[in-house]
């Protein structure tokens, strides 16, 4: 029983925080930050909640696939930023969409959550013969980042990105795209964060209203990332009997570029098989391979290659974050 992903959308809001604006709030400089992490600016939200833009991205998926709305019945959301800790976002999103007997439910993994979702939502699809799910990553990280610590605050931007989940054995082909993605496999893990190396809303005691802000080492934070990172995709490989050649792309997190430059370096796979679109979006946590993915896919969709170089070939997406978390996903391009 395969599912697939049938649609993607994604969404970023208009307003715009390049370097040279941000170093007239903070002591630094484009040249400093681009150096250390590849960013060059982010979007910002002023008005938009983490539902408002999750809801666009939600809407942008369906509309470049062939379902209506009443016809989802799940709707899986990652975020650590959701507006309310009471309704999920997920619920709130399928209110705002006027659907009713659906299965909604938050997850919080950090920048590892879109990963999570996507394989919680193929499981759950499987085991409850569900036909078709929304599975979300949004995040509004500039509310939490603090402005006068430029360690952290050159690093975030905010965002949302959509995937489309169908169950094959339980629909009619309806192809309104040239590509479909079929979840292969996957591969989750993780250790407890004892040393707290990445967190927000960190707190010592329970009315502690201190510590509001995101905190990371960023030392420790590149060293965890670098060593689960190739380790994720080496086995996703293996495990599938699949060559780094068969692969037409891998979408990594977008946290920094050196993170992503040192992956590269680690799993002998050559920057240009790398998709990256950090320097114009920052780190998005949770949104930002559901962002990548989307603007792959569109790629895809536009491309003048020829199908035969395309079709059979794999994409591997991979997301390490707070928890501290990580995970993988192996999918195959097929024709939609």
């Amino acid at each position: 029983m395969g599912v697939n992903i049938i649609g993607t959308g994604s969404y970023v809001p208009d307003n715009i925080l390049d370097n040279e604006m941000l170093s007239k709030l903070v002591d630094t400089n484009d040249e400093w930050i681009v150096e250390r992490t590849g960013i060059r600016r982010r979007h910002i939200s002023k008005d938009e909640t983490t539902e408002d833009m999750a809801l666009k991205a939600c809407q942008r998926a369906i509309e470049k696939s062939s379902i209506d709305v009443d016809e989802i019945e799940m709707i899986i959301v990652a975020s650590v930023t959701s507006d309310t800790k009471v309704p999920s976002t997920a619920f709130t999103i399928a209110g705002r969409m006027g659907l009713k007997n659906i299965i909604c439910m938050d997850i919080n993994v950090a920048c590892s959550g879109y990963i999570y979702a996507i394989a919680t939502a193929k499981a759950m699809m499987r085991d409850m013969g569900k036909k078709y799910a929304l599975v979300v990553g949004a995040e509004r990280l500039t509310k939490y980042v603090n402005w006068e610590d430029r360690t952290t605050c050159i690093l975030f931007g905010d965002g949302a990105g959509c995937m489309i989940l169908e169950n094959e054995d339980l629909v009619e082909d309806r192809p309104v795209s040239k590509y479909k993605y079929e979840i292969i496999d996957y591969h989750l893990g993780g250790k407890p964060d004892v040393k707290k190396y990445l967190t927000i809303d960190a707190k010592d005691k329970i009315d502690d209203e201190d510590n509001l802000y995101i905190g990371m080492n960023g030392r420790q934070v590149y060293k965890f990332a670098t060593d689960v990172g190739p380790k994720v995709i080496d086995k996703l490989l293996k495990d599938n009997s699949v060559d780094a050649s068969q692969v037409y792309s891998f979408v990594a997190h977008q946290a920094n570029m050196r993170i992503i430059e040192c992956l590269s370096d680690r799993s002998n796979i050559g920057m240009d098989r790398w998709y990256t679109n950090i320097q114009e979006y920052g780190n998005t946590s949770s949104a930002s391979v559901a962002i990548a993915f989307d603007e792959v896919a569109s790629r895809l969709e536009s491309s003048d290659q020829d199908e035969g170089d395309i079709l059979g070939k794999y994409l591997i997406t991979t997301a390490f974050g707070g928890g501290l978390s990580f995970g993988g996903i192996l999918m195959k391009i097929k024709k939609a």
